[in-house]
């Protein structure tokens, strides 16, 4: 079985305004800002799934969800 998945970067981009979710320090239990690449969605084996890491705060959910429906123009 697959699932879908956006990596996440500490290679953070300043006013990536639909392609990125900013995350920071402290956030999911994150050492560094990071973001959460929306435009990189990708499928991998849910056996890569190893161990949850953390998770993010429900107004962080509302704007993936957000984000990954202007990407995917799901708003149509």
């Amino acid at each position: 079985m697959s699932v879908l998945i956006c990596p996440v970067t500490t290679n953070v981009v300043q006013n990536a305004k639909y392609l990125r979710v900013h995350l920071t320090t402290g956030a999911a239990s994150l050492h560094n800002d990071c973001d959460i690449m929306i435009d990189q969605i990708r499928a991998i084996d849910s056996k890569r799934m190893i161990k949850k890491l953390g998770s993010l705060q429900p107004d962080l959910v509302k704007s993936v969800k957000e984000k990954l429906s202007i990407i995917l123009s799901l708003n149509n």
